[in-house]
């Protein structure tokens, strides 16, 4: 039961990433298709006493189809119907962002509501979206976009006060390899340090802080200086852009920067990984 329970699982999640539409003529067809088959009828071979092995397999596949018939399609319906409330959602927050592109407007949003608006920023820039499933709000790829039957992998960072390091960017190039992409992007609701933009320049990885981000919503011709950080209205604590831990404000003790303050992972010494504050 818990393995059917699973695959259920997964044909709801599949399909709730696809368009609505297609949803719809799955259902359609798993319905007609599974008919045909449960209305077919299998007959004992006269005269024998020992029953074929086809006759069984057949009566079981007829069986099966008969209840396949009624489950599928209401998956199918299913995840066609959270694929259209996903769309929904990720048209009212880029009107939301179109309609007021103020830096404050880009730091209100959650990380699951950031990720939804840079899928709908991909989908008008013309590439085909898959919202990848995440935990939280530092699992790995967030969104995997195609172009031109070119594979690109998204990661998202809703980062309001620390910049976008250098472990980010390395960690993309990571998964572009494993996965075979032919690039990828890393979008964050703030800036990048300059490590991560040195680094990113000679790869096929390309960043768009916030304010690149705001001025390709908002539908006007704007100049953005990357290395500008949008000034910090509110700190909340960062995860930790090397493992995704929280992080908690530390001061340094000895070396160089003796006195000064700074993001340090919450996972040390295990985890070294630092921001500045």
């Amino acid at each position: 039961m818990a393995r059917r329970t699973s695959i259920v699982k997964e044909l709801l999640n599949t399909s709730s990433k696809l368009p609505w539409w297609v949803g719809v003529v799955l259902a359609v067809f798993s319905y007609f298709f599974l008919d045909y088959f449960s209305g077919q009828k299998t007959v004992s071979p006269a005269g024998k006493q020992v029953i074929e092995p086809d006759f069984i397999l057949g009566i079981i596949g007829s069986t099966f189809a008969s209840i396949l018939k009624y489950i599928l399609p209401v998956v199918f319906l299913a995840g066609s119907a959270l694929s259209a409330i996903a769309s929904a959602k990720r048209k009212r927050l880029y009107g939301k962002v179109q309609g007021n592109t103020n830096i404050q407007t880009l730091r209100g949003l959650s990380w699951q509501q950031f990720e939804l608006l840079v899928g709908e920023y991909f989908k008008r820039q013309g590439f085909s979206v898959k919202q990848d499933a995440q935990a939280g709000p530092d699992g790995g790829v967030d969104v995997t976009v195609y172009k031109d039957k070119e594979k690109y992998l998204v990661q998202c960072k809703q980062w309001r006060a620390v910049q976008v390091g250098l472990p980010v960017v390395r960690e993309l190039l990571g998964a572009i390899s494993v996965q075979g992409a032919a690039g990828g992007f890393v979008v964050t609701s703030g800036g990048f340090t300059k490590p991560a933009k040195d680094f990113a320049n000679g790869t096929n990885i390309k960043l768009i802080d916030g304010a690149m981000l705001l001025s390709k919503i908002g539908d006007y011709v704007a100049e953005v200086d990357s290395n500008q950080v949008p000034d910090i209205v509110e700190i909340r604590t960062p995860s930790c852009p090397v493992c995704g831990s929280e992080m908690v404000k530390r001061t340094a003790r000895t070396g160089a920067n003796t006195g000064n303050v700074f993001w340090g992972c919450s996972a040390y010494p295990r985890c070294r990984g630092a921001q500045a504050f």
